[in-house]
């Protein structure tokens, strides 16, 4: 101000100045100039900070260093972390590919850096958390993708070297690990083993006073370690807050408002999105606290933690919302200790992805290495700040590996080719505390099968853990491989002491190991096998199931061999499939197989399956087939049929090798002893425990099992069941009440395990993935090699246009590809449907 001043008071003796007359004027001239020259530079600095501060990209309490991150973060498309967080210049060379591709945003008021004070913070509890990836994914994605370069606190009993190399590559710059109390632990939750950990939000307040670097933080927003940012935090940080009046900022922007002043006589409060059930209308793992209010809620809801009775936090937040209906009620809020306020979750804050919307997400294109993708920034300005991918969720456990890391990558913005150093992609699954794969083999139960062997005892034996002996032969499927004792101890008795020891590996293998083993088992073998199908009645002759059956199974399935079509259509209906497929036979039923007495017109057709190793024995060509895989005619085959056949047999013993038997005798006494067997696939519900639609038979075991099924088939009260699963589980309750009773029988039906065998594909299921496939026709999803995609029910009453992207997909139509066969049409087999329809026609 002295300086406008002063030149104000000597501008009228400038001309004198510019026309010196004397030397004694020279100096002064000179002095002036100088003056002048300093008053235009001081304005062109202050012009330049005038600009940058309309930016608010200044943080007034910033270092000098965390002044010159900020434009690279806002201006730099594609930013090393290392160069955002590190505040030393020596890096690990491998830690010089960390870094993510972000890409430019809007220029919206709200999407700007400011001066408040907020830190996130996170808990890692229990060793098999703190053996995951999750901390990791967490900070890189919250500095790169979301943009936050404050403080991240931890809250972790991990040992002290965990996270050394994350302390590496972020320098230690606002990041910082607090180690929990002792005496805050309660040890033993009796309802809920998760509780243990899940107690220590309610300190999350207390810990920051641990280290006085974050004595200056005003907002905290814990948010569980399994979230992954997708966009910056910036918007969500500046419309929360403002909207719902969060921290000191938004309550004095409000100072002259006396509505918003007397809003609530409850002082303590802290923000929770709403949840995503009617039983839970909260969600426990993100919270907004305010520093000096929300202390008292979080005391308040670690008073309601019992050991004995609680099971989840978010009951005891239920209980907190009933507290403040009844205090609203009453309109006396004196005994309230807290209010939380519930904010709707809005699709651009938070999303808990589904296990189809990450897959939808996987197949969208990363980024190539010029940072340049076939997506525009939309694709990536509709991913949500904050995506909870639930480390314990169906979700996660269903998707594989491959998807998760496709979607993470896309959400992550890593460009293609990105080595991932931290290995922040890698599927982590906790269940309970405890990793997917870890729990399933602990809780491996042992269990007793037994099987005979020819002219000796053998006991099958499923026991946990890896207990095979030495030098015993080792089965393909998984760790526990095939202990034979053949019952010769050495001293030439032959005691009956044999065992078999096998199990199904697949149970206890994570996803990426199935696939894996599933590769391995992908092998042609010269074993005979055929597939029969039926196809029988007006309506059936009709559609276009059985092309569509015999297309799959030589393409996607890879099998070349028979396939028996048995039917009563026109001779002529299929004749035209020999032009194209070769190893199909076509049979006509005998007229004395055929039986009306049912009330349900199907069980005419569900019956013959009891026939299929009759007609499989009318046709020379077929006696070299071994084993007959009866399937129904809608199943479209999704991948190779060669990993299946081989998982199978050998996992549950099928096949002629294992069928020798007649005996068994176990500690000197006698057993139960099947005279067939067939092998079905577990059922969908607990009412039906039996998939009847896809068996496997052995030629020579199974005629007996198809022989009682028969039986129960022509039953006189069986004329009014229209399932024959009825019939099975007749068959699963006389097989179990022998086997109590150690009483011969005639079939025992051994139940498979579906995955990864065979999937039953939801209505919903369906239309979403042909949602996502009308905007990313090429994508291809991983399938099990057996589809059912049911020709009844709720698929029958799809809309052509909604199916058909599905259809298109799962039967490798290439684009533009011609469908002269007309198997892309929906089928549609619902009888009484049918019927009106043709009735109306």
């Amino acid at each position: 101000m002295k300086m406008w001043s002063f030149m104000s008071s000597s501008s009228s003796s400038l001309p004198s100045i510019v026309t010196p007359k004397t030397k004694s004027n020279t100096p002064d001239t000179i002095r002036w100039i100088f003056v002048i020259i300093t008053v235009l530079c001081v304005l062109q600095q202050l012009t330049v900070m005038s600009n940058y501060l309309k930016q608010s990209l200044l943080a007034n309490n910033s270092t000098t260093r965390e002044m010159s991150i900020v434009p690279t973060i806002m201006d730099e498309p594609f930013v090393n972390i290392n160069n955002i967080n590190s505040s030393s210049d020596t890096v690990k060379a491998s830690n010089s590919i960390i870094k993510s591709s972000i890409v430019s945003r809007s220029k919206n008021y709200s999407d700007k850096f400011d001066n408040k004070q907020r830190a996130l913070v996170i808990l890692c509890l229990g060793e098999s958390a703190i053996n995951s990836n999750y901390v990791e994914r967490f900070v890189w994605s919250a500095r790169n993708v979301g943009r936050f370069p404050g403080w991240i606190v931890l809250i972790s009993d991990a040992p002290d070297d965990r996270y050394k190399e994350l302390l590496d590559w972020t320098g230690n710059n606002k990041f910082t690990i607090v180690r929990p109390d002792e005496e805050h632990y309660i040890r033993h939750y009796a309802k809920g083993p998760a509780m243990v950990y899940k107690q220590f939000k309610t300190y999350v307040l207390q810990y920051l006073s641990k280290d006085s670097r974050l004595d200056d933080i005003e907002l905290v927003y814990y948010l569980d370690v399994d979230i992954v940012f997708g966009n910056s935090v910036w918007p969500l940080f500046h419309d929360l807050e403002r909207r719902y009046q969060i921290g000191s900022s938004a309550i004095d922007n409000n100072n002259n408002s006396n509505e918003n002043k007397n809003q609530s006589s409850v002082a303590a409060k802290m923000w929770m999105f709403e949840g995503n059930y009617k039983q839970t209308k909260i969600q426990g793992g993100q919270m907004i606290l305010d520093r000096t209010t929300s202390q008292p809620c979080l005391e308040r809801l670690r008073s309601l933690m019992d050991p004995e009775t609680t099971t989840i936090d978010q009951v005891l937040l239920m209980q907190m919302l009933d507290d403040q209906k009844k205090a609203a009620k009453t309109k006396d809020n004196s005994l309230l200790k807290c209010e939380i306020v519930i904010m709707p979750q809005e699709e651009r804050h938070i999303l808990f992805p589904t296990r189809t919307y990450m897959k939808e997400i996987a197949g969208r294109p990363i980024k190539n290495e010029d940072h340049t993708t076939n997506n525009d920034n939309k694709s990536y300005d509709s991913i949500p700040v904050l995506n909870h991918i639930k480390n314990t969720g169906g979700d996660l456990k269903k998707l594989s590996p491959e998807d998760l890391e496709a979607y993470l990558r896309f959400v992550m913005r890593f460009e293609r080719g990105q080595e991932d150093v931290l290995g922040i992609t890698t599927k982590t699954y906790l269940d309970e505390g405890q990793r997917d794969k870890g729990k399933k083999k602990q809780n491996l139960e042992a269990k007793e099968v037994f099987v005979s062997k020819e002219n000796q005892s053998t006991i099958i034996e499923l026991q946990p853990g890896n207990q095979q002996e030495e030098n015993s032969p080792t089965s393909s499927i998984g760790e526990v491989g095939v202990t034979i004792n053949d019952g010769n101890d050495g001293d030439g008795d032959g005691d009956t002491n044999n065992e078999v020891v096998i199990v199904d590996q697949m149970a206890t293998l994570s996803r990426a190991e199935v696939g894996a083993k599933m590769k391995e088992l992908d092998y042609v073998d010269d074993i005979g096998r055929a597939f029969v199908v039926i196809s029988m009645g007006e309506i059936a002759a009709e559609t276009k199931t059985v092309e569509r059956f015999v297309y799959s199974a030589r393409n996607a399935g890879k099998y070349p061999g028979w396939i028996v079509v048995i039917t009563d259509a026109p001779p002529d209906r299929y004749s035209d499939i020999s032009n194209w497929a070769d190893n199909v036979i076509i049979m006509e039923p005998e007229r004395e197989h055929i039986k009306t007495h049912y009330k349900t017109s199907n069980m005419i057709y569900k019956r013959f399956k009891t026939l299929v190793i009759e007609y499989v024995g009318k046709d020379s060509r077929l006696d070299a087939v071994e084993l007959v895989y009866y399937l129904d005619v809608d199943i479209v085959f999704g991948s190779s049929m060669w990993p299946a056949f081989h998982g199978l047999e050998e996992t549950y013993r099928i096949g002629p090798q294992y069928a020798k038997n007649d005996t068994i005798v176990v500690n000197s006494l006698p057993v139960a002893v099947p005279r067939g067997r067939m092998f079905m696939f577990k059922g969908n519900s607990n009412k039906w425990q039996i998939q009847g639609g896809q068996m496997v038979l052995d030629r020579s075991l199974s005629p007996p099992c198809l022989d009682l099924w028969r039986t129960k088939f022509d039953a006189e009260k069986t004329k009014k069941i229209g399932k024959d699963q009825y019939l099975l589980m007749a068959m699963l309750k006389e097989q179990q009440d022998a086997k109590n009773a150690t009483l011969p029988y005639d079939c025992e039906i051994v139940s498979m395990s579906q995955y990864p065998y065979i999937e039953f594909p939801l209505v919903k299921m369906i239309k979403e993935r042909s949602k996502a496939l009308r905007k990313h026709p090429r994508r291809t999803y991983p399938t099990s090699p057996m589809v059912h995609v049911r020709n009844d029910g709720g698929t029958a009453d799809m809309t052509e246009g909604m199916i058909r992207p599905y259809m298109t997909n799962l039967l490798r139509f290439k684009q533009n590809q011609k469908d002269p066969l007309g198997i892309l049409k929906k089928v549609e087999m619902e009888h009484e449907r049918m019927g009106k329809k043709k009735k109306k026609s």
